[in-house]
């Protein structure tokens, strides 16, 4: 299913956001199927847990190797590279098999952490080169959240209410001008989209994307794939979204987010 296009078709990329983990067959078959098709040849699926890079190494592990499992499971051959750190972001070592990668895969986690971490670093650089000239680049939810023009994450400490919740918002990674994305949204309360929207600039438009759907951006062209909803709301009559390739090395040029509202809740 289509959902929009601009008339400039000058923005290259293959983008596929998932609204969960893409990890659950046979509901996520169809992904795979679909992410798969989109990368040549038999090379594996390069692995990059950054954005779990704040957890206990052992929950690390068990993702990547449930990751791993899931995907050959799909008949997908896997390879992974852990960066965990700025250091491990410029290791010449560990960024050679994103060069030669066909398709990437973010694995959910924190969206502030896989910004921090990458950010103006020789791997995000190379995962930019590699998404201009077609490569796909799949991101989980949390990875996914960091792809946009801006981003969110819980403030904390985390209060013992979950109403009672707060979130930050702050600069992406930029790939997706003018957006910030929202997963789970099937699971997501009202009251919680509401917070994090009164936070950004009004002109930001929020993509809402269930657990079991995805979004996939080719270039200028949008499109719905697994099951479930995508919503893009907002960001002014008549808009057009993009994938943008430039790798954003700072966050000089973007406007701050409008503080909450006091009266959202």
């Amino acid at each position: 299913m289509g959902l929009m296009s601009s008339t400039d078709a000058s923005s290259p990329g293959t983008l596929i956001l998932l609204g969960g983990e893409g990890l659950r067959p046979p509901a996520s078959t169809s992904l795979w199927e679909r992410i798969g098709a989109l990368a040549p040849g038999d090379q594996p699926v390069v692995i990059v847990p950054v954005a779990l890079a704040a957890r206990r190494r052992s929950a690390v592990e068990r993702r990547v190797r449930l990751a791993q499992r899931t995907l050959e499971g799909f008949g997908l051959s896997t390879r992974v590279v852990m960066i965990f750190n700025a250091a491990q972001a410029n290791d010449p070592a560990l960024i050679a098999p994103l060069e030669e990668a066909t398709c990437l895969y973010l694995p959910g986690g924190e969206a502030r952490t896989l910004c921090e971490v990458m950010r103006g670093s020789a791997a995000w650089r190379v995962i930019c080169a590699r998404v201009r000239v077609g490569v796909p680049l799949v991101a989980g939810a949390g990875a996914a959240v960091a792809l946009g023009e801006w981003a969110f994450a819980p403030r904390k400490p985390y209060p013992q209410a979950l109403d009672a919740l707060e979130f930050d918002v702050f600069p992406g990674l930029g790939l997706l001008p003018g957006v910030i994305v929202l997963p789970h949204a099937n699971r997501l309360q009202p009251q919680v989209e509401q917070k994090i929207t009164a936070a950004c600039p009004p002109d930001v438009a929020p993509v809402t994307i269930d657990e079991e759907a995805a979004l996939l951006v080719r270039g200028d062209q949008w499109e719905i794939i697994g099951d479930g909803l995508v919503s893009i709301r907002g960001g002014g009559p008549g808009r057009s979204l993009s994938v943008r390739c430039e790798e954003r090395t700072s966050e000089e040029g973007l406007s701050p987010p409008a503080p909450p509202n006091s009266e959202t809740g």
